[in-house]
Protein backbone atom coordinates (compact mmCIF):
# COMPACT_ATOMS: atom_id res chain seq x y z
CA UNK A 1 0.00 0.00 0.00
CA UNK A 2 1.42 3.85 -1.02
CA UNK A 3 2.51 5.99 1.74
CA UNK A 4 1.20 8.63 -0.49
CA UNK A 5 -1.64 10.98 -0.92
CA UNK A 6 -2.25 11.80 -4.24
CA UNK A 7 -5.69 14.09 -3.38
CA UNK A 8 -8.75 13.93 -5.24
CA UNK A 9 -10.35 15.89 -8.00
CA UNK A 10 -13.28 18.08 -8.49
CA UNK A 11 -14.75 20.23 -10.80
CA UNK A 12 -16.52 23.83 -10.81
CA UNK A 13 -19.63 23.74 -13.33
CA UNK A 14 -22.14 25.98 -12.17
CA UNK A 15 -23.53 26.56 -15.78
CA UNK A 16 -26.15 24.01 -15.27
CA UNK A 17 -28.23 22.53 -12.29
CA UNK A 18 -26.35 19.33 -13.80
CA UNK A 19 -22.72 20.99 -12.88
CA UNK A 20 -24.37 22.07 -9.26
CA UNK A 21 -25.30 18.29 -8.74
CA UNK A 22 -21.82 16.73 -10.17
CA UNK A 23 -19.98 19.01 -7.49
CA UNK A 24 -22.59 17.82 -4.60
CA UNK A 25 -21.61 14.58 -5.31
CA UNK A 26 -17.90 15.33 -5.42
CA UNK A 27 -18.32 16.79 -2.12
CA UNK A 28 -20.16 14.13 -0.69
CA UNK A 29 -17.25 11.68 -1.84
CA UNK A 30 -14.49 13.77 -0.99
CA UNK A 31 -15.80 13.81 2.82
CA UNK A 32 -16.60 10.13 2.88
CA UNK A 33 -12.92 9.35 1.67
CA UNK A 34 -11.62 11.80 3.56
CA UNK A 35 -13.16 10.28 7.13
CA UNK A 36 -11.67 7.08 5.79
CA UNK A 37 -8.35 8.08 5.34
CA UNK A 38 -8.54 9.62 8.82
CA UNK A 39 -9.48 6.03 10.45
CA UNK A 40 -6.65 4.47 9.09
CA UNK A 41 -4.15 7.40 9.01
CA UNK A 42 -3.31 9.71 11.45
CA UNK A 43 -3.13 12.88 9.32
CA UNK A 44 -3.38 15.40 11.81
CA UNK A 45 -5.49 18.01 9.26
CA UNK A 46 -9.43 18.40 9.70
CA UNK A 47 -11.26 19.53 6.41
CA UNK A 48 -14.89 20.76 6.84
CA UNK A 49 -16.37 20.11 3.99
CA UNK A 50 -19.66 22.08 4.40
CA UNK A 51 -17.56 25.30 5.08
CA UNK A 52 -18.80 28.00 2.27
CA UNK A 53 -15.32 28.06 0.84
CA UNK A 54 -15.32 24.12 -0.25
CA UNK A 55 -19.10 23.84 -0.96
CA UNK A 56 -20.16 26.81 -2.66
CA UNK A 57 -22.94 25.40 -4.31
CA UNK A 58 -25.49 26.58 -1.66
CA UNK A 59 -24.41 29.70 -0.76
CA UNK A 60 -24.32 30.29 -5.12
CA UNK A 61 -28.29 28.86 -5.57
CA UNK A 62 -29.19 30.95 -2.19
CA UNK A 63 -27.72 34.25 -4.00
CA UNK A 64 -29.51 33.20 -7.87
CA UNK A 65 -32.59 32.67 -5.86
CA UNK A 66 -32.48 36.47 -3.87
CA UNK A 67 -31.31 37.46 -6.88
CA UNK A 68 -33.94 36.37 -9.18
CA UNK A 69 -37.05 36.30 -6.91
CA UNK A 70 -40.22 34.73 -7.86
Amino acid sequence: MSKEFLGFHSEWNMGSPGGWEYQRIAQLLGKTAWGLIQETHEVGVDIDFDDPQINAVPGFARMLVRAHPI
